[in-house]
């Protein structure tokens, strides 16, 4: 009997073996495979910064903290993320409020047609930013959220917490770091992502029509999201700052009159969606590049 009970602790610690040692390896390549690290960065509490800019790719390609840090008293960071929804940013914006040292400001750039309208499939939830860094408790609720996982489950097997994570770490494995995309992780060290010159056939680009803004394909989750986004900051005390970015099409007025509707006076609004004209500081119609960045960044810092 003593013998029988000695073999299945034996086994039991085997397989809690195997489980944080499989846990441990695919936490460790996976991490090693993704070129932004800026989430880890925030996680740990290395971004002490005063400011931080939130939003898609028209805060990180088209905002420049370098500048606003230069220009103003306040060390400035982008968080902004290539092709993401407000839902997301409203979870960097939690992230950013649980760190040790609040910020003093958070620049949140409104994104023309799309922080308001579902864009089916275009601007998502990427869940898969924030999973290399599952091991942060704070990650794990948000991945366990969006991916309908047992939270309880992840305090018992660290394989299955990691399970998010196999894709990446069998990339890792097999060809090493993930591949540089200019537009999308090419981070310099204040977190942006600026762009030089014009993208391919964009070189001699003309100022578009506004983008269509349909009240019926609004989303009910988007709105409720930027109004909780406004309460968070306001709890936590920290001032929140809704930018339009310099855009190289005509704005939008339905959608400008929505924003106005829910903000109703509770934040700043700055507007520089028709300030810069000139389509040489343009990446595409919707993105500035380097030159572009200087420019409306130096607005943004004489604003503040």
């Amino acid at each position: 009997m003593k013998n029988k009970t000695k073999h299945i602790i034996l086994f039991f610690v085997l397989i809690i073996a195997i489980d944080k040692g499989l846990g441990f390896l695919i936490s460790k390549v996976s991490k090693s495979y993704k070129l932004d690290n800026r989430l880890e960065l925030l996680l740990n509490n290395e971004l002490k910064k005063d400011l931080f800019i939130v939003g898609s790719s028209r805060a990180l390609n088209s905002v420049n903290p370098a500048i606003i840090s230069s220009e103003t008293s306040f060390s400035s960071y982008n968080l902004g993320f290539s092709g993401t929804n407000i839902v997301f940013h409203k979870k960097i914006i939690e992230l950013i409020l649980s760190t040790e040292i609040l910020p003093k400001k958070i620049i949140y750039i409104i994104d023309d047609p799309a922080t308001l309208m579902n864009m089916k499939g275009d601007i998502i939830f990427k869940k898969d930013e924030f999973y290399p860094f599952v091991n942060d408790d704070r990650i794990n609720k948000i991945i366990c959220e969006t991916n309908d996982k047992s939270y309880f489950a992840t305090f018992f097997s660290d394989a299955y917490k990691q399970n998010v994570n196999f894709n990446n770490a069998l990339k890792y494995l097999l060809k090493g770091k993930e591949p540089l995309q200019i537009e999308i992780n090419n981070i310099d060290e204040n977190g942006a992502n600026l762009m030089e010159g014009k993208k391919i056939n964009f070189e001699n680009i003309k100022r578009l029509d506004e983008n269509p803004y349909l009240f019926k394909e609004e989303s009910e989750e988007y709105k409720n999201t930027l109004n909780d986004i406004i309460e968070l900051c306001k709890t936590n005390k920290v001032d929140l700052i809704f930018v339009y970015p310099p855009v190289y099409f005509k704005s939008n007025l339905k959608f400008k009159q929505r924003i106005n509707e829910i903000l109703s006076g509770r934040c700043a609004l700055l507007d520089f969606s028709d300030e810069i004209d000139d389509n040489n500081m343009y990446y595409n119609h919707g993105h500035l590049n380097k030159k572009g960045s200087f420019i409306f960044s130096k607005y943004i810092s004489s604003s503040l």
